[in-house]
């Protein structure tokens, strides 16, 4: 699928104002810290509560965490998700 776009002329890259490789790259790291933060919410209801409690607010103290958590993974290494998806997509920028 991801071959298919990047063989596109494709205009929703230039309506996302994707203009340089830089561009480009910023938002497959922000796709990946999106889709990390995905992986750790779906954790929410496996985890014991101990760490962030069961008040009230604990919910949104875990949203946050793991938003953070998902962009600094995805500025260090990550977890390859946004190097793949550049890689793959970076054709489509002249």
């Amino acid at each position: 699928m991801i071959k298919a776009i990047s063989k596109l002329d494709n205009p929703l890259i230039e309506d996302m104002g994707l203009k340089t490789h830089k561009d480009l790259k910023e938002v497959c790291k922000e796709f990946e810290a999106l889709f990390i933060k995905e992986l750790l919410n779906q954790e929410k209801d496996k985890e014991d509560h101990s760490f962030f409690g069961n008040e009230s607010g604990s919910d949104m103290i875990r949203y946050l965490f793991n938003e953070r958590i998902s962009i600094l993974i995805s500025r260090s290494r990550g977890m390859g998700i946004g190097e793949l998806l550049y890689k793959s997509l970076k054709g489509v920028i002249r």
